[in-house]
C-alpha cells in the first residue's frame, strides 16, 4: 500500500485532475481514430519524416526505421499523434510557481489554497515526460515568455537542493509532502537534461544567471545517479563558449559551500570510494577530461592538471579500483587521460636541452661571424694593396715608354752622325726595363746576357749627359724588394699556435687588430703567460654548463627532431601554425572529423568548429601540392596531414557551411524575427496614427505662423525639427514652444494628448537595417547551400529533416521582411526622408526622443498643477482661520 507521502489519493487526484481538464488552455486536437484507414504510401511517407523529426531520431535509426513496412509505419504515427502533452504549459509553470510559494511551507495554511495542487514529484515527473516525448515548438512555449520554464526550472532546483525539515503531513495536505529520498531533485534535474536537449533550451538555460553554479550544488546529493547526471549536462556546458570559465566558477562556490580545502577533493576521493557506481566513474573522468583538454590556455591545462594531482587523482588507482574487471567506459577516460597529459617534467627537460643546444649554436654562429669578419677585413686589405700595387705599374709604365722615346731619338741621332745602323730591336733593347708584374704574380728575371755579347753603344759625343740607366730587374741586386703577396707575414705580427681550452667556453667579441706593427702589441709576448697561469678556476667560473641526460631521452629527443626535420611542410608556416591550433580546440583526430563532416554529425563537431575550419579550406595551390607528394603522407607536418585527410571529402566547403548555418539556425533565427517584427510594427503604427498626424498639423500651423511673415510659408519640415522645439522660448525665457504647444493641445485637443499610446516604436531604436539584411541574406545563403547538399545526399536524414524545418522559416522571414521593408520605405517617404540613406535606429530615435520630450512636459505640468492647488488650499485654509479670529 503506497505512503500517503508518495502518492495522492485517488480521490484527490481526481479532483485535481477534474480541475485541470475544466482548464481550456489545457485541451488539445483530437487523436488520430483507431479505425481510420492506412492512407496512400506517399501520405504515410509525409507523415513518418515529421515523426523522426520530432523524435530527433539518429541517422542510423532513422535509417532503419524507413525499413519498416507502411502499415507498421502507419501504426507508429498513428501511436505517436495519441500521445499528447497530459497537461499544458501554462499548468505546469503555475503548479511550480505554487510550489515555490514560501507561504506554501507553512502548515497552517488553509485547505482550499490547496485545491488543484499536486503534489511536486508527481508534477516533475509529468513534466520530464512531456519534455522528452513532445515536439520542439511545445518546449519552446514552455521556455518563452510568458511562462518562462527553464527560469522556473533553475529556481526550483535551487529550492529542492533545501528543502524543508521533515514534518510529518496531515490529512488534506498531501500536496505539500516533498519526497525525502531526493528524488524531486534528480527528477527536476531530469527536466532541465530534457530542455538542454534542445538547441533552444540549451541557450536559454545557459543564458539564466548562476544556473551552471545552481546544478553544480547537485554535486552534494548522495546519489550516485543523480551526480552522474550533473556532471552530464557540465560536460556540455563547458565545451560552450564561456562554459569553461563559469563551470571553474561554479567549482569554486561548491568548494566554499562544502569546506573544501582544494576543489575537485570530493569528486576525486568519490571515484575510488566503495561501493563502486559505473555510471558515476565514467561520468567523473569524462568532466575532468572535458575540463583539463578544452582548457583556453596552456598555462591553465597544466594548471588544472597538477589540481588534480595535488588532491589525489592517478588514473593508477582508479584502474586497480576496477579489481580487473573490464570496465570499457573507464578504461577508455583513463585511456585519453594518458594520452593527453601533458608531461611538464620532460617538457621541462626538453626545453632545457634545445636552449643549451640554442646556446651552443649561438656561440657557433658567432664564431663563424668572427671569422667572416677577420676574411672581410683581409680581403679589404689584399684590395688596397692590390690598388697599391696598379698605381706601381703604372708609373712603371710611363717610365718605360719615357726611357723607350728616349732610346728612339738617341738611336736617330747615332745613326745621323755615324752612318752606322745600330743592330738589334726595340724589345731587345728595352727588355731590362719591362715593368714589374702585376699583382698576385712573381716577377721573373730573364736570363743572363750571351758572354760574347756586345757592349751596348757609348754615347755619341758631344751630349750633355748620358740618360738614366734603366731601373734593376726584380731579384737583381740593388733592386726594390717585391710588395707582400697573400700567405705572407703581417707587418709586425709572428706565426702563432692555436690555443685549445679544456671546457667549453663562451666567446669574447672583440675587433681584431691585424696590423700591429708599430704598437704596443710588438712588445707583448701572451704565449709565455699562457704557459704559464693557470686558468682552472676561469674555466670553472666561465664554462658553458651542459644538461646531464640520459642517452635513451638524449636519443629520443635527437630521432625527435630528426624526424621534424624530415616532415614535408607544404603550407605557409603561419597558417599551418593557425590550423594546427585550430585543430587541437577541436580535440579530435582528422579521420574523426573527416567521418563528423562526411554524416554531417553536429553532434561529433561543433557547429563553432565547423565555422573555424571555414577559415582553413585548402585552396587550389596547396591541393596540387598535397597531391604531388601523395606518396610521402608519413612525412607531412601536423597541419598537412589534416588537409590530406580534408581533401577526401567531396564538396568540403559546402558540407561545412551546411553544418554551420544547421547549428546556428535557431539562434540566428531568434535574432532576426523578433527585429523584422519590432520595425514592422514601428512602420504600421506611425502610418496609422491619426492622432499624430493632427500633432504634425498643429506644429506646422504655429511653425508657419511664426515663419511665414520672413521666411514665408512651408508645406512640411523634417522630423529633426522637432528636437528644436525645445530652442524657441517665450519673451521672458521661461517657456519654451514645446511647453506651449503641450499646453495649446490639452486644453484644444484633448483627444490627441496621449498620441505615442498609439506608437509602438520602442523596440525598432535597437535595430540595424544593414545588419539586418545581411542575416537575411545570410538566412536565404545557407538554405539554398542546404538544397544543394540535400540533392547531393539523397540519403542523409539529418540533411533532410534539418532542410524541411528550416525552409518554412526561411520563407516566413523573407515574406515577413518584404512586408517590413516596404512599411519602412512608406513610412520614410510619409516624412520625406531616404529610406536608402536613413537607418531604423535613427529614424524612430527621433520619435522616441519627441515622446520623451513631450512627456517631459506633461509630467512638469501636473507637478506645476499640484503645487498651484496646494498653495490655493493653504491660502483658503489662512483666510478662514483668520475670519475665525475676528470673531
Amino acid at each position: 500500500m503506497n505512503s500517503p507521502r508518495l502518492a495522492l489519493k485517488s480521490k484527490d487526484k481526481k479532483k485535481a485532475l477534474k480541475s485541470v481538464s475544466e482548464d481550456p488552455a489545457l485541451i488539445h486536437s483530437p487523436p488520430i481514430p483507431q479505425d481510420a484507414p492506412v492512407p496512400d504510401a506517399a501520405t504515410v511517407e509525409l507523415f513518418f519524416d515529421r515523426l523522426l523529426e520530432k523524435i530527433n531520431a539518429t541517422p542510423e535509426k532513422a535509417e532503419e526505421l524507413r525499413q519498416q513496412p507502411v502499415d507498421r509505419k502507419w501504426r507508429m504515427i498513428r501511436s505517436r499523434h495519441e500521445v499528447q502533452p497530459r497537461y499544458s504549459t501554462f499548468f505546469y509553470t503555475e503548479q511550480l510557481q505554487r510550489h515555490m510559494d514560501p507561504a506554501m511551507r507553512s502548515r497552517k495554511i488553509k485547505k482550499k489554497y490547496l485545491k488543484g495542487l499536486m503534489r511536486l514529484h508527481d508534477v516533475l515527473q509529468s513534466l520530464e515526460v512531456d519534455l522528452r516525448t513532445n515536439p520542439g515548438e511545445w518546449i519552446r512555449e514552455f521556455i518563452d515568455e510568458p511562462n518562462r520554464g527553464a527560469y522556473l526550472m533553475v529556481q526550483l532546483l535551487t529550492d529542492v537542493q533545501n528543502p524543508p525539515p521533515l514534518v510529518k503531513v496531515k490529512k488534506g495536505y498531501e500536496a505539500l509532502d516533498r519526497d525525502p529520498n531526493l528524488f524531486d531533485e534528480h527528477t527536476c534535474i531530469l527536466c532541465l537534461k530534457a530542455i538542454m536537449a534542445n538547441r533552444y533550451g540549451f541557450t536559454a538555460v545557459l543564458n539564466i544567471e548562476d544556473s551552471i553554479r545552481v546544478l553544480t550544488m547537485s554535486l552534494k546529493n548522495p546519489q550516485p545517479k543523480t551526480k552522474a547526471l550533473v556532471l552530464k549536462l557540465l560536460i556540455t556546458a563547458a565545451i560552450t563558449p564561456g562554459g569553461h570559465r563559469k563551470a571553474l566558477a561554479a567549482l569554486d562556490h561548491l568548494q566554499r559551500v562544502t569546506g573544501e580545502r582544494r576543489r575537485f577533493e570530493n569528486l576525486v576521493a568519490q571515484l575510488t570510494a566503495e561501493p563502486l557506481d559505473h555510471h558515476f566513474q565514467v561520468a567523473a573522468l569524462c568532466f575532468i577530461n572535458s575540463l583539463v583538454h578544452t582548457a583556453t590556455s596552456m598555462n591553465l591545462r597544466v594548471f588544472l592538471q597538477q589540481e588534480l594531482k595535488s588532491v589525489g587523482f592517478d588514473p593508477d588507482l582508479v584502474e586497480r579500483s576496477l579489481r580487473g574487471r573490464q570496465d570499457v567506459g573507464v578504461l577508455r577516460e583513463l585511456e585519453q587521460w594518458r594520452s593527453n597529459v601533458v608531461d611538464v617534467q620532460g617538457v621541462m627537460d626538453e626545453f632545457l636541452m634545445l636552449r643549451n643546444r640554442s646556446n651552443l649554436l649561438r656561440d657557433e654562429v658567432d664564431l663563424l661571424q668572427g671569422r667572416i669578419e677577420d676574411a672581410e677585413k683581409e680581403r679589404h686589405g689584399m684590395a688596397v694593396q692590390n690598388e697599391e700595387l696598379v698605381q706601381t705599374s703604372e708609373k712603371y709604365h710611363e717610365r718605360a715608354k719615357m726611357l723607350r722615346e728616349r732610346v728612339e731619338q738617341l738611336q736617330r741621332q747615332y745613326e745621323k752622325e755615324t752612318g752606322k745602323e745600330v743592330t738589334g730591336t726595340d724589345d731587345e733593347i728595352l727588355k731590362p726595363m719591362e715593368p714589374p708584374p702585376a699583382a698576385g704574380t712573381y716577377a721573373i728575371a730573364p736570363p743572363p746576357p750571351p758572354a760574347n755579347a756586345p757592349p751596348p753603344p757609348p754615347p755619341p759625343p758631344g751630349m750633355p749627359g748620358a740618360p738614366p740607366p734603366p731601373p734593376p730587374m726584380f731579384g737583381a741586386p740593388g733592386a726594390p724588394p717585391p710588395p707582400p703577396m697573400m700567405g705572407g707575414k703581417i707587418p709586425g705580427g709572428k706565426q702563432r699556435a692555436l690555443i685549445k681550452s679544456n671546457v667549453p667556453l663562451p666567446m669574447l667579441n672583440w675587433v681584431v687588430l691585424r696590423n700591429v706593427e708599430n704598437t704596443i702589441f710588438t712588445s707583448i709576448d701572451d704565449e709565455a703567460l699562457i704557459s704559464t697561469m693557470d686558468f682552472g678556476d676561469f674555466e670553472r667560473q666561465f664554462a658553458i654548463k651542459r644538461r646531464e641526460v640520459d642517452d635513451k631521452a638524449a636519443a629520443k629527443r635527437e630521432a625527435a627532431l630528426k624526424k621534424l626535420a624530415e616532415q614535408i611542410t607544404l603550407i605557409d608556416s603561419n597558417r599551418a601554425r593557425n590550423l594546427v591550433i585550430a585543430k587541437r580546440r577541436i580535440g579530435h583526430p582528422s579521420t574523426k572529423v573527416r567521418q563528423y563532416i562526411q554524416n554531417t554529425d553536429l553532434d561529433g563537431l561543433h557547429p563553432d568548429h565547423a565555422e573555424l575550419l571555414l577559415k582553413f579550406v585548402p585552396t587550389k595551390e596547396e591541393l596540387q601540392k598535397l597531391n604531388a607528394n601523395a606518396d610521402k603522407v608519413q612525412q607531412f607536418g601536423e597541419a598537412e596531414e589534416f588537409l590530406h585527410e580534408m581533401a577526401k571529402v567531396e564538396r568540403y566547403e559546402s558540407r561545412l557551411h551546411v553544418m554551420t548555418f544547421a547549428g546556428f539556425f535557431d539562434e540566428l533565427v531568434a535574432t532576426v524575427s523578433p527585429q523584422i517584427s519590432y520595425v514592422l510594427k514601428a512602420s504600421m503604427s506611425i502610418i496609422n496614427s491619426r492622432k499624430l498626424r493632427k500633432l504634425f498639423e498643429v506644429i506646422l500651423a504655429f511653425g508657419n505662423y511664426m515663419n511665414s511673415g520672413r521666411r514665408g510659408p512651408v508645406s512640411g519640415f523634417k522630423l529633426e525639427s522637432l528636437a528644436r522645439l525645445l530652442d524657441t522660448r517665450s519673451t521672458d525665457r521661461k517657456q519654451t514652444l514645446l511647453h506651449f504647444l503641450v499646453t495649446t493641445v490639452q486644453e484644444n485637443y484633448p483627444e490627441i494628448t496621449d498620441f505615442y499610446d498609439e506608437l509602438e516604436i520602442s523596440g525598432a531604436t535597437a535595430v540595424s537595417m544593414q545588419t539586418l539584411a545581411q542575416d537575411v541574406q545570410a538566412l536565404r545563403k545557407g538554405i539554398d547551400i542546404t538544397l544543394f547538399e540535400r540533392e547531393k545526399q539523397s540519403q542523409n536524414f539529418v540533411i533532410f529533416s534539418f532542410y524541411n524545418r528550416a525552409l518554412q522559416k526561411v520563407t516566413s522571414i523573407s515574406e515577413n521582411y518584404k512586408k517590413m521593408d516596404d512599411a519602412f520605405k512608406d513610412v520614410c517617404m510619409l516624412f520625406g526622408e531616404n529610406p536608402k540613406a536613413t537607418d531604423p535606429s535613427e529614424f524612430f530615435g527621433l520619435f522616441v526622443n519627441f515622446v520623451r520630450l513631450w512627456k517631459d512636459e506633461q509630467h512638469g505640468m501636473c507637478m506645476c498643477t499640484v503645487l498651484s492647488s496646494g498653495d490655493m488650499l493653504r491660502r483658503r485654509m489662512s483666510r478662514k482661520r483668520k475670519s475665525r479670529r475676528r470673531r
